[in-house]
Formats: C-alpha cells, sequence, structure tokens
C-alpha cells in the first residue's frame, strides 16, 4: 500500500467549560409534609470560557432525581424548562442529608424511563443504577448536588449544569498566500449515544474527569461505507459540516485501529479541491486523546505543504497526516488490502545493534467477506540478503502458517536471530517478504553498528536562563525506510531545562530524573535538522550533555561556562562481587559521595555506566565512593579515585553486608544443640547493622541469615542474648565469614 502522508502542522488546544454552582441553602423550617425546593439552572455555551446563558433551549424539560443520604432512590419530578426562570419542585421534606441529580433533557426522551407505571421499578435502586442507565442520541445536561436537609422555601441558588457531549472546531490559521480555504468537515466514527452522568464504576463516584460511553457503544461513520471502508455514495453526496460551524459528538475513549475516530477535512487548496484526514492526538505525549465530555477541541490549521487527496476514497484509506507520532500511524496501517483479503503483520522496520537479539513478527491474512479460499499453500516467506551481508542467521529463520476455515483466515509467526557476527563497518540491508494470495508485504531489516549522530551545540550561554541550543542532524541519505520514525532521542543534564517559548520545543519531554540527572525524551518524525531548546538553571555551570538513542551512539556534549573547569566522563562497566563478577542491574539504586559530589552517575543498562566529575577533581589525589543496594538487602560500595576511573573504566563493588545463611547451634565441649532463635537477638558493640532474619517459622527456628560489614574485623565477637533469661552466647565475625552452620558457645 502507497501510503500519503501530508505534512501541515496541527494543535489541539482544550477549553473545560464546566463550573461548580454554589449552594445557599437556607436553614429555617421543618416538618414531615412536601416543601417548596426552587433552584435556577446554568449552563456554559462551547464559544467561551465564560459562563453563558445557551438559546438550545427550546422544548426542552427539566428531571428532579431525589435520593436518600444512602443515595437510595426516593422519587422523581419534572417540568417544562424556561430559561432565566426560577424553577420550584415540591419536594419530600427531611432532616437528613438528601442526593439531588438535575437533568435537562429534549421533553420526551425519558418518559419510557420515567412514568407512574415505571416509577416502582427503581424502589431499592441507589444513584449509579438509575443515574447510568439514561442515555440518547441528544445533547442532555446533568449535575448532582447534595443538601444538609430539605425544608420549608429551600432555596439551592443557581445550579451549573455538565454538557454530555464534546465539541470539535477546525480555525484556518494559514496564511493568505497559501490559498488554502476549508469548506467542510465532518468526523469518522463518532459514538452514536452518550451517558447523561460521568460515573467512576469502580469508585461509585461520580466525577467529572472519568469517561462513561454509553453500552453497548455504536459508532457512526461520516458516510455510508461497508465494513472495508468503501463507500457507498459519491463524494459529491456526503454532507459536510460547514467550516465555521463546530461539530457536537459524545465523548469517547482512545481510539483503536479497528474504529479510530479521524476528521476529514474537505478543503479547495490552490484552486483545486481536496481532502485531508487528521487524527486526534496530543503533540506533547504523541498519544491518541480522549474525547471529555463539556469540552472544546479547536484544530488549528497553521500551515499546508502540499495538496491533500484528490479523491475522498484515497483519503479514508490512507493515514492521518497530523503533529503526532508516526509509530502510532504505522500501528494503525500494519494493514494492506485489495478490497477483498487483507494482510496485516505487526511491524515493517526492524534495526538490530546486537548479534543474536530476537526477530519475531506475526502475520494474519483474512478475508473481507464471506468465503476464504485460500490454503497453506497461497503462503510464501522468504528471506532475502546477500551472502557475506546477512541480517538474520539463516540456520535459525522459521515460520508457521495456521489455517482457520471458521474465522475465515491464515495466521503465523516469523521468527529468527539477528546474525551471529557483527558487521566491523557496513551496515547490511536485508528483508523478508511475505505474499498471501495477491498480497505481499515488505518487512526491511538493518543490522549493523549503532550510527555516529550529528549532534552539536548552537548556543550555549554562560548565566542562568541563557539559551542552550541543539542540533540534531538526520540525513535522509541514511534513512533505509520511512518506518523508522518517530526515533526517540534521550538527552540527559543535570543543569538544562526546556525553553517553554511559543513555537519551541513541541516535541520534547520530561522522562523523568535519574541519579540526579534529567532525563528528556525528543521525538524526531523526519529525516533533517531538528533544533531542541534548553535554558540553563544556574550560571558558571560546566556539564556534559549526553544525547542518544536506540539507533545512535551516545554523542556527549560539552556544555561550558566561563569560571568552571571541564567535564570528564567515565564510561564502562559495573558488576558486584559475589561468586564472580555480576553486571549491576538498571534498577539498582547508586549512591555517589561525599554529599557534595553530583549525583551523576547513571546506570543506563546492566552493567553499564556514566559518570561526570570535573576535570580539577582528576588532577588532585581525591577519590570517590559508590554504593549500590541489592534488592535481598545486601549492599556493595567500591573507593576509587577520579583519574583512576579514566584509566580502568571498570567498577567492581564489593560485598558491605555479607549475608551467610546456615543452621543455628549452641556448642558446648563437643556437643550441638539447635537453638530456638525465638528468643535471641544479635548484637555487637558499634554495628547496629547487624541482625538475622529467620526463614523459617518453627518451635526450633535454625534456618537463620546473618549480615555483617565485609570490613568488620575477624576478631569483632557478635553476641547472641537471650531476652528470657539474659543467656550470651559468642562467636566471631571471622568464623560467620567462613559460611556454614552457624555455632555460638559460651566464652
Amino acid at each position: 500500500m502507497n501510503i500519503k502522508y501530508i505534512l501541515f502542522s496541527l494543535i489541539l488546544a482544550l477549553v473545560i467549560t464546566s463550573c461548580s454552582g454554589d449552594l445557599d441553602i437556607l436553614k429555617e423550617g421543618g416538618g414531615d409534609s412536601d416543601v417548596s425546593v426552587s433552584l435556577q439552572l446554568d449552563y456554559a455555551d462551547f464559544e467561551s470560557k465564560s459562563t453563558t446563558r445557551t438559546n438550545t433551549t427550546d422544548n426542552k424539560e427539566l428531571y428532579l432525581f431525589l435520593f436518600d443520604e444512602d443515595g437510595l432512590w426516593i422519587t422523581y419530578r419534572k417540568q417544562d424548562y424556561t430559561p432565566s426562570a426560577s424553577l420550584s419542585f415540591s419536594l419530600p421534606s427531611s432532616v437528613q442529608k438528601r442526593i439531588i441529580h438535575l437533568a435537562l433533557v429534549e421533553k420526551g426522551s425519558l418518559d419510557a424511563l420515567f412514568n407512574l407505571e415505571s416509577s416502582s421499578d427503581n424502589e431499592g435502586k441507589d444513584e449509579g443504577e438509575v443515574i447510568t442507565h439514561i442515555n440518547g442520541e441528544q445533547a442532555m445536561y446533568w449535575q448532582r448536588i447534595v443538601v444538609p436537609s430539605l425544608k420549608p422555601n429551600t432555596h439551592l441558588g443557581t445550579i451549573q449544569l455538565l454538557r454530555n457531549q464534546a465539541r470539535i472546531s477546525i480555525l484556518n490559521e494559514t496564511s493568505t498566500f497559501e490559498r488554502f480555504e476549508i469548506l467542510g468537515f465532518s468526523i469518522h466514527n463518532a459514538p452514536q449515544k452518550g451517558t447523561l452522568a460521568p460515573f467512576d464504576g469502580q469508585k461509585k463516584l461520580f466525577t467529572q474527569d472519568v469517561i462513561t460511553e454509553s453500552y453497548p457503544l455504536e459508532l457512526q461513520s461520516f458516510a455510508p461505507m461497508d465494513k472495508n471502508g468503501v463507500l457507498a455514495v459519491s463524494a459529491d453526496e456526503v454532507e459536510f459540516t460547514p467550516a465555521h460551524q463546530a461539530f457536537d459528538l459524545f465523548e469517547r475513549h482512545r481510539s483503536t485501529a479497528e474504529n479510530n475516530l479521524y476528521v476529514i477535512l474537505k478543503v479547495s487548496f490552490q484552486g483545486q479541491e481536496c481532502y485531508y484526514k487528521l487524527g486526534f492526538h496530543d503533540s506533547k505525549a504523541l498519544t491518541r486523546l480522549d474525547i471529555h465530555r463539556n469540552t472544546h477541541y479547536s484544530i488549528k490549521i497553521k500551515a499546508v505543504s502540499q495538496k491533500g487527496y484528490s479523491d475522498l476514497q484515497e483519503a479514508v484509506n490512507n493515514a492521518p497526516a497530523e503533529n503526532a507520532s508516526l509509530s502510532v500511524l504505522l500501528d494503525e496501517y500494519p494493514k494492506i488490502t485489495d478490497g477483498y483479503t487483507s494482510l496485516k503483520v505487526d511491524r515493517t522496520f526492524y534495526i538490530y545493534n546486537e548479534p543474536n537479539n530476537d526477530f519475531w513478527v506475526d502475520y494474519t491474512f483474512s478475508s473481507n467477506g464471506d468465503s476464504f479460499p485460500y490454503t497453506e499453500k497461497d503462503i510464501e516467506i522468504t528471506l532475502i540478503q546477500n551472502q557475506g551481508e546477512e541480517v538474520l542467521n539463516p540456520t535459525t529463520f522459521y515460520y508457521n502458517v495456521l489455517l482457520s476455515k471458521e474465522e475465515k483466515k491464515i495466521t503465523g509467526t516469523i521468527r529468527a536471530k539477528s546474525y551471529w557476527i557483527l558487521p566491523d563497518l557496513k551496515t547490511h540491508i536485508g528483508e523478508v517478504r511475505i505474499k498471501a494470495g495477491d498480497l505481499m508485504r515488505t518487512i526491511k531489516i538493518e543490522f549493523g553498528h549503532k550510527r555516529v549522530l550529528d549532534a552539536r551545540l548552537i548556543s550555549y550561554g554562560d548565566k542562568s536562563d541563557d539559551e542552550v541550543v541543539i542540533q540534531l542532524n538526520i540525513p535522509k541519505e541514511e534513512i533505509v525506510s520511512e518506518a523508522i520514525f518517530p526515533i526517540k532521542f534521550l538527552i540527559e543534564s543535570k543543569y538544562l531545562y526546556p525553553n517553554t517559548d511559543a513555537g519551541k520545543n513541541s516535541n520534547l519531554v520530561i522522562q523523568g530524573l535519574e541519579n540526579g540527572l534529567y532525563v528528556y525524551q525528543f521525538m524526531v518524525k523526519e529525516a533533517g535538522e531538528h533544533n531542541i531548546y534548553f535554558k540553563r538553571t544556574l550560571s558558571n555551570k560546566s556539564e556534559l550533555v549526553s544525547v542518544y538513542s536506540d539507533y545512535y551512539q551516545l554523542k556527549e556534549l560539552q556544555v561550558s561556562a566561563s569560571n568552571s573547569t571541564p567535564i570528564y566522563s567515565a564510561r564502562g562497566n559495573i558488576y558486584y562481587k559475589e561468586a564472580d563478577n555480576k553486571p549491576l542491574p538498571m534498577s539498582a539504586k547508586v549512591v555517589v559521595s561525599p554529599s557534595y559530589v553530583p549525583r551523576s552517575l547513571l546506570v543506563y543498562e546492566n552493567g553499564k555506566y556514566r559518570f561526570q566529575f570535573e576535570k580539577k577533581k582528576a588532577d588532585s589525589s581525591e577519590y570517590v565512593s559508590i554504593s549500590s543496594r541489592l534488592t535481598d538487602g545486601t549492599s556493595y560500595k567500591k573507593e576509587v579515585y577520579y583519574s583512576s576511573l579514566l584509566q580502568n573504566r571498570d567498577i567492581i563493588l564489593e560485598p558491605y553486608l555479607i549475608s551467610t545463611v546456615g543452621d543455628v547451634y549452641y556448642l558446648r565441649g563437643n556437643n550441638y544443640s539447635i537453638l530456638d532463635m525465638r528468643y535471641y537477638h544479635i548484637e555487637a558493640d558499634g554495628h547496629p547493622e547487624i541482625k538475622f532474619i529467620r526463614h523459617r517459622e518453627s518451635a526450633y527456628v535454625n534456618n537463620i541469615e546473618i549480615r555483617i560489614p565485609s570490613n568488620i574485623p575477624d576478631n569483632t565477637l557478635l553476641r547472641l542474648r537471650n531476652s528470657y533469661n539474659n543467656q550470651v552466647l559468642m562467636i566471631t565475625a571471622g568464623e560467620l565469614k567462613k559460611g556454614g552452620s552457624i555455632a555460638f558457645r559460651n566464652r
């Protein structure tokens, strides 16, 4: 499938238009008879943040649903709604708390649910059961309020209602010379129905932030089409919303590839009519957006670089153009179809920088109709690579073919390992081709060392808040497949923060704080030059900023300062020592001391570290202490001179707390007896960290783990004291270090 990507800037602006109405509860009165409860309504239009009266109130009625202090059904009332008028209901009086739900709906829309005959059906039901059952195809407005009592002449004040629809509008902010005119737009896969109120089913709470879809979720196409997305009418017969109007729709969760929510734009571009397809994505988080009720989504088109699709069907078939992650597009469009069958694969591009890594692809060949005349013989899978330039080990190449006549599809898995020898210089390129019926999908594979990253500092300033600009250059000739995009780059820095000025860093987000270094994520979506904008947090601070990705080698950029010495970077292997050296896991917490040393040692993958420090420390005789505590409770550390880290890059952490596990006995002469450790505790002068752990609970516990510092002198006495009779038994640290059975004796 030839996917055409149209590039233009897209901004989604969210404007929450809901407000909370103040309650004005009058305290006088009481009794057992009905009382009058008055209120006024207001609800926001989408045209601005301010609260305004809407004029869409003709032919509406207001329902009031009353529940007791436990949220159980009592009764309901309804009356015609007149804008700006004070509304009054007669309700049973109460000195107890009462819960009220208000619903402004189209007249007659709830008659089937609430009438004299059906009112008793709600007895015993709570507010969650009753209110969440209300849904419809028309806009509805809702609010929940709690009052301490219902007394004569209770006035609830002005109640702000929440609309159950979202709104989408299109704004054309292109320059006039681009000659881009929006003729209309439409929304595909908008929900046909919406619920009255937002309800969190797990927490049993009505809360505005939660999305509550109508069940079952029914979606509406922007035009008549079959299940394969083929339009059943001509483009001239499709109705589009005028560009100056808004489109209202019910809320829904993030859409999937099977029911993708998107916008079709009908435009005139430089005098020619064409179509654009837009998705709903967050331009910063690079994820699909949830559609929330009472929210205005403004799609602002800033610039257009080329003409859209001439044919409406072509726009439907292809990927959206949007300011979002291309990996999302590839996830949505790994499937090709000829209208009768479809062939889908997981991904279309893989890069391997290490030998013997797993290659794994699932594929599905399925029917789009009622018949599926294909068999296993219609599947052909081929590994294509040049001899001497292998990407996959051919001896590990394997695939299976599984036919399901009932489901009208063929599925399978392709497996292999990357070649066992990494190329010295040249990057090898190969393909796996999948032919199914008349369809074919090509998966490209790249095998070689990580690319050298072209990254540089354009400016770096010197003082606090000075701008620092990092430029990345991704040459187009290096790109084997556009499917490599987006490329996620990570930037590590201690003294930089993002420049949030307008128009900068739309693709930059903070990923986290690791060992004192801020890690930022920058998404590159196409070849070319890309600037990343930061500012300095402090004046006169030098550092090495690291930039790297899965496909590019790490590049360290020296951000200098006038009154600061240069920064050195040590990189190498880091182990912890047991019977042999084991790679320190990424998850291990690493502490660097003395405390004035910047904590900038990062274990970026298992057994690999990077460490920054000032040049003056390497020129002196200063040392640094590096320690880590693993999940088993054992601590390890290493004291090393800075200068030695520039010569021997490997760090081997040695145990700080040694764990000795064994059977515990009381040695009396040549006789051993098991100790009941439930009544003992261990102590040693100057070592409060020493303790023991019982591994079995029984009357006679003998499987004990004792942890002692690795640097404790062998002649140190450890006392085992009986908390019941104050009996004291002893053992030396040297005896414990030998391991095996632990025998305490009188001294």
